[in-house]
Order: structure tokens, then sequence, then C-alpha cells
């Protein structure tokens, strides 16, 4: 107990200091919730002087914090349970969730209630992996539609609760200090304001951009997790099973507010050149070849040949490795995509 005595001591005995040279040290989400400094007239959201001072007041705030929420994040990482499946997924577009919750700002965002660092909400995890797997991983199994044997067992329903937890996602604490990294600026700019504002007049090609309301997106690693109680093999496939599934997610869907503007997409960090690499090329394929989907793009042989063309022996067989992840352990080894495994076959010295 006098350890932890001493361990806090010392650390308030820091934060002093820190508050001594830095007046700017407080919590952002405190700041963004309560100390908009003076709003103009009937204007909500304040004038820009104002929003502009409180953004950039709650981003000081933020990289101020690196010191105490890295140790909060160390000793998170020490107390998960049993059988828990950690992952490190990494922005490649802007995220911002939370978006139309309140604020004095207008436009929310989902900060850490203690530390006031920007998170990933479990529920919005789960949410999104539901509704995936509802939606796209039904087409392969049925079990997982709602009410399907399988989305009952992760994700529960009316009667019971599911059997997995979703953990907040926590940015990595490198991320709060790093530029370009963190809470970052943006802005809002909308088309057709005429229409979104009186609903007289229609949209259309002559409107003009309206840049509007500014606000704080977030780029940065994230940790996310899943646990399981049931500490069985059972139980450890399930938790693999179901992050795989938030992986695929989170890269097709994107999670938060904005996705259909690019926000929100995340991939695995351990991998993410080629992981990049892989979604933009997917993309590239699907409008040049006209494919309808993503699961028609990672088996057809453009991308194969694609692939084929990269000189680097090393990224090559990296991007391969992304390339059978996507596949999928059944279809690699199943009568799937035959032109483009013989390629990959051919080329790679690998089955």
């Amino acid at each position: 107990m006098q350890a932890c005595r001493n361990a806090v001591n010392n650390e308030l005995s820091h934060l002093t200091e820190q508050l001594e040279k830095e007046v700017t040290f407080s919590h952002a989400g405190l700041l963004l919730d309560r100390y908009l400094e003076q709003v103009s007239g009937q204007e909500r959201g304040g004038s820009a002087k104002y929003r502009k001072n409180l953004l950039q007041t709650a981003k000081l705030a933020v990289k101020h914090l690196s010191r105490p929420y890295t140790l909060a994040f160390d000793r998170r990482e020490s107390l998960w349970p049993e059988n828990t499946c950690v992952d490190d997924v990494k922005t490649i577009s802007r995220m911002i969730i939370g978006l139309g919750s309140d604020s004095v700002l207008e436009t929310g965002l989902s900060l850490h209630h203690t530390y006031g660092v920007p998170i990933i909400p479990g529920t919005a995890l789960k949410g999104l992996a539901a509704h995936f797997a509802a939606s796209v991983w039904k087409n392969d199994e049925p079990e997982w539609d709602i009410g399907g044997e399988y989305h009952t067992i992760v994700f529960g329903s009316s009667a019971s609760a599911g059997n997995l937890v979703f953990h907040d996602g926590w940015i990595q604490p490198q991320c709060v200090e790093q530029e370009h990294k963190g809470l970052l600026d943006d802005i809002l700019t909308p088309h057709h304001s005429d229409y979104y504002t009186s609903g007289n007049a229609a949209p259309t090609d002559f409107d003009d951009p309206n840049p509007a309301n500014s606000f704080l997106s977030v780029a940065g690693t994230f940790r996310i997790a899943i646990s399981c109680e049931d500490t069985s093999e059972n139980g450890r496939a399930w938790c693999k099973l179901t992050m795989q599934l938030l992986r695929s997610a989170l890269e097709h869907w994107g999670v938060g507010g904005k996705t259909s503007s690019g926000y929100g997409r995340l991939i695995i960090k351990a991998s993410a050149v080629e992981e990049v690499w892989l979604y933009e090329t997917i993309k590239r394929i699907k409008q040049e070849h006209h494919i309808p989907s993503d699961e028609q793009a990672i088996l057809s042989t453009p991308l194969a040949k694609l692939w084929d063309e990269e000189p680097d022996a090393e990224l090559k067989a990296k991007k391969l490795v992304a390339i059978k992840r996507r596949w999928g352990e059944d279809k690699w080894n199943g009568n799937y995509g035959k032109k483009a495994k013989k390629i990959y076959l051919a080329n790679s010295g690998k089955n």
C-alpha cells in the first residue's frame, strides 16, 4: 500500500511541475464540454476565433497528458482477462467517433472520461462487428445472420447476453505526443447549405461549397481487445474468430462518422505497408475491371498480376501473406480463383 502511495505522490509531484510550466495543461474532454470562452450573439458553436482557440487548447491538453496516460495504458495491459485477443490497428484515414454527441461546438468527439484522450468505445466496435457479420459474413454462413447461432453466441440476443466482451480501443501513448497523430484539425464543407438549413431549395450542381464549422478528428494506432470468459480451446477459438471479424469490419467499413467519405478505416499495424497496398489496389481494380465486390476482387487475376509486378522480394512476400489472409484458409485450399492462385504459386515458390 505504501508503495502505491509513493508512486502516486511522485506522479503528482511531476504533474505539479508541469502545471507550473504549462498553463494549458488540462482535460481535453472537459475543455470541449464546458470552456467555450464566448458565444457570438445567437451563433451556436461560438465565433471562429474562440472556437479555434478552444480546439487548439484541447489538442495541447492531450499531448500534455502523455505521461500519466502511459502509466494507465501499461496498467491496463497487465489486467487483461486470461482469454483475451489483443491487436493494434492503425488509421489509414482520419476517424471521428461521437460526431453527433452533445457539445458546445455542435460537433462531438469520443474521449476517455478520465484522461481525455481519443478512444474507440467498445460499444461502437461491437455494433460494427455485429452489423458486418449480419450483412457480409452471413453470405458464406447463414448462422452469422441476426438470430443465427453464431451471431447469438458472440453478440447475444434480446433474451441473453453475448459470450464475448469488446473492450474500448485505447490510442497508443506514443501517438499522443507525435505530430499528425492524436487530435487533428478538420473542417466540414457542406455543398448544399440552403437545402440543409431551409429545406426549400433543391440541391444542385450550381451550389457553392461552404467551409463551415471546424472540428477535431483523430489519427493514430489503437489497441483493441476482445475477451471471452470461457478459457477452454473452444473459447479461445471464438475469441480469435471474432477478432478476425472485427478486423475485416474496421478495414472495409470503418468505424465512427463520415465513413461514406472515407473516414474511420483501420488496418492491422504489423503489416501496414502491404495492407495499405492491398486496400488501394482492390479499390483500383474494382473500378478498372468493373468488379462489384471486394470478395471477387481479392480472388481476381488482375490482383495477382499487379502483385507479380512487385520488384522487392521481401515486400512481395509480405503482400502475398496479406492476400492469403484475405482469401482465408478455406478458399486458399479450395477450388477458388484458380488462375490467380496459379500466378501466386508459380512466382512465390510456396503453397
